[in-house]
C-alpha cells in the first residue's frame, strides 16, 4: 500500500470568529469555510493520511 502521512494544524474549519480578526477575503465565515474545503480536496488525495 502506497500511503502519505501529512501534518497539518489551525485549519479554522468552521471557525465563526476568523471574520473579525483583520483584513478578510471573505464576507462571512461560511465563504470562509467552503473555500477551505475547497483548498483541502484539491490538494489532499485519497491515500493521504493527514493528522491535525
Amino acid at each position: 500500500m502506497n500511503q502519505e502521512i501529512g501534518f497539518a494544524c489551525d485549519q479554522h474549519f468552521g471557525c465563526t470568529t476568523i471574520v473579525e480578526c483583520g483584513e478578510f477575503p471573505f464576507a462571512s465565515s461560511k465563504g470562509n469555510h467552503l473555500e477551505l474545503i475547497n483548498e483541502w480536496n484539491e490538494k489532499v488525495r485519497l491515500r493521504e493520511t493527514y493528522i491535525i
